[in-house]
């Protein structure tokens, strides 16, 4: 649970304490915040649920740790 002196702000990135995508913070009121993350390209989504069950995404510099990875591409039997 975040302290009094961790309190989330507006701008920060976030994850669920259970897990999911890493999202955003556009809003907070009385304890509860309201976070947007991308669905698909240029589509976003938002939950607004208390400010407890979210944690901060650790920094780095200025990328977040959640950095996203390609994967290797196949290999093509020779003859291919």
């Amino acid at each position: 649970m975040q302290t009094q002196s961790e309190e989330l702000r507006i701008g920060e990135t976030v994850r669920l304490n259970s897990g999911g995508p890493n999202s955003e913070i556009i809003a907070s009121s009385g304890g509860r915040v309201t976070v947007k993350w991308e669905v698909e390209p240029e589509v976003y989504d938002t939950w607004n649920l208390p400010a407890a069950c979210f944690r901060r995404v650790e920094s780095v510099g200025d990328m977040h740790t959640a950095i996203p990875f390609r994967t290797a591409r196949p290999r093509l039997a020779s003859g291919e």
